[in-house]
């Protein structure tokens, strides 16, 4: 067995099993042995790993990479409505704005619904908008300053003055989707917009980097500058998910965007292992791009948190849960009472098996199922606000009185915070 110096350790393959050296502490001047595995043994995976990597090309890769818009409706504020239906108005303003109206795209840099022959659009930078036929402006109401307030709507005449037409009409119906725009907090950085899903032909030991491509539009365009958009560069393997966009606004008062993905680019290849020491990790560098046939696009609007997000949703009249008048809201009476009644019982059969006390107490059924139906026909119930009382509403309202939170299915685009939220207006009425 021979004794080498560190100097002398050239090649792996120089050293054999049982050789050492020695390390003296120059202060102490206190000589140790080490054997020369301990030093600088690499496991035979890693050493194997790494010899094995040479292959310079990520051969149909083109087609193992997939991009589509991500799951982000927990990030959003609020959904834009698709559709919009107005109800109320009298007189001049009856043909015109009792309609049914839908989102039709972005106009005078902002949205716009229409109908017909018939189109809602903002009207520059003041505070109102326009109900258009054809190029002609019928009538100008006051909403939000950018993103509407739907209702009420109070009517200004054809000239934009103060007097003339005064009518004021009501939101009666509005749905909206996943598909539509999605309003965002400048305060709250959004990740995920859009994701890819990697099927590349590597093993387990190997992974690429991606390099997204995008566009992006902003309406108005003068602040572009206020929205940053970022494309990650992941490290990824094979079947996994990455984010692949993310946004944030910085000083703007609100501004409309349109991001879509249009290519990626595989940058590098990556090969990794470990080993005593550690990780190892061998790069093999590409320039190898694709673009992507009928790219995903999202329309959001950001704006910053001096925008009061309340008064961005339609105006609606919650009814109070508490059904039987005692000052409490709780399940085994009022919310018992109200599911018995959506699902038909009536008479004094809704009552059965309750019991009612204090003074003031709505205990008769008569007077129990008017005040339910007078709540159902004024939508006072519509938790998610889709312009009616129905049974996802009911299912909201139970689940979330049993500490249930509320479920998956018919939030009409909205998040379950914005859903909770009524509900708690409900129990606070």
């Amino acid at each position: 067995m021979a004794t080498k110096k560190i100097s002398d350790l050239e090649r792996f393959s120089s050293i054999e099993t049982g050789d050492f050296f020695l390390v003296i502490n120059t202060g102490t001047r206190t000589p140790k042995k080490i054997a020369v595995e301990d030093a600088i043994f690499t496991d035979r995976g890693t050493v194997n790993t790494r010899y094995r990597f040479s292959r310079n090309s990520l051969e149909g890769f083109n087609n193992s990479v997939s991009v589509q818009t991500g799951d982000f409706s927990e990030n959003s504020i609020y959904s834009t409505p698709e559709t919009v239906r107005f109800t109320g108005f009298t007189g001049g303003a009856n043909t015109a704005l009792n309609s049914t109206y839908s989102l039709s795209g972005i106009q005078n840099d902002n949205l716009a619904w229409s109908s017909g022959n018939f189109s809602i659009v903002k009207s520059g930078s003041e505070a109102y908008w326009n109900l258009n036929s054809g190029s002609s402006g019928l009538f100008k109401f006051s909403s939000g300053l950018t993103y509407p307030n739907f209702g009420p709507i109070n009517l200004l005449n054809s000239t934009g003055g103060s007097s003339g037409v005064n009518e004021s009409g009501v939101v009666s119906f509005q749905t909206k989707s996943s598909s539509t725009p999605i309003f965002f907090s400048q305060i709250s950085p959004v990740t995920g917009l859009f994701e890819s899903t990697c099927n590349f032909p590597i093993e387990s030991f190997e992974s690429a980097d991606i390099n997204f491509s995008y566009s992006t539009q902003t309406f108005p365009s003068s602040n572009s500058g206020n929205l940053s958009f970022n494309a990650d560069n992941s490290n990824i393997s094979s079947g996994q998910k990455s984010a692949a966009t993310s946004i944030i606004g910085t000083g703007l008062t609100q501004t409309i965007f349109t991001l879509g993905v249009t290519g990626l680019q595989v940058t590098k290849l990556v090969e990794s292992g470990s080993g005593v020491f550690g990780n190892f990790s061998f790069n093999n560098y590409l320039n190898s791009g694709v673009s992507i046939t009928n790219s995903p696009v999202v329309t959001g609007i950001v704006t910053n948190d001096s925008v009061d997000l309340q008064n961005t949703k339609p105006s609606i009249s919650f009814r109070s849960l508490d059904i039987d008048n005692d000052g409490l809201v709780t399940t085994g009476v009022d919310l018992t009472l109200l599911d018995r009644y959506f699902n038909g019982t009536t008479g004094n059969a809704l009552i059965t098996g309750l019991s009612f006390s204090g003074s003031g107490v709505r205990s008769g059924f008569a007077d129990i199922q008017n005040f339910i139906q007078s709540g159902i026909d004024l939508n006072g119930y519509d938790v998610n606000e889709d312009g009616f009382v129905g049974s996802d509403d009911i299912n909201f309202i139970l689940n979330f009185g049993s500490g249930s939170g509320v479920p998956i299915a018919g939030r009409n685009a909205m998040k379950s915070g914005q859903l909770q939220s009524n509900i708690s207006t409900m129990y606070n009425v």
